[in-house]
């Protein structure tokens, strides 16, 4: 099963320093996939979208799935 990791404020910079860091095997030495949850209540899906093919990219080995998440998103409707 997946670990998840969830980063909220996704779209800071900081929050997008730590995705490769927060992917790596010397963080997490026992988990061999990780499911990523971005949410950034204040982002648009556009730029959520982009940070979610950009961390795609990065082609790390312990990537499962990325999620995205706005307030938009999480919206009832």
């Amino acid at each position: 099963l997946p670990f998840h990791v969830w980063i909220t404020g996704a779209l800071n910079p900081t929050s997008q320093i730590l995705i490769p860091y927060l992917l790596s095997v010397e963080v997490f030495p026992k988990v061999t996939a990780v499911h990523l949850h971005l949410l950034d209540l204040e982002g648009t899906e556009e730029a959520m979208q982009a940070l979610r093919i950009n961390t795609e990219d990065l082609a790390l080995n312990l990537l499962y799935q990325v999620l995205t998440g706005t307030l938009q998103s999480l919206k009832i409707k």
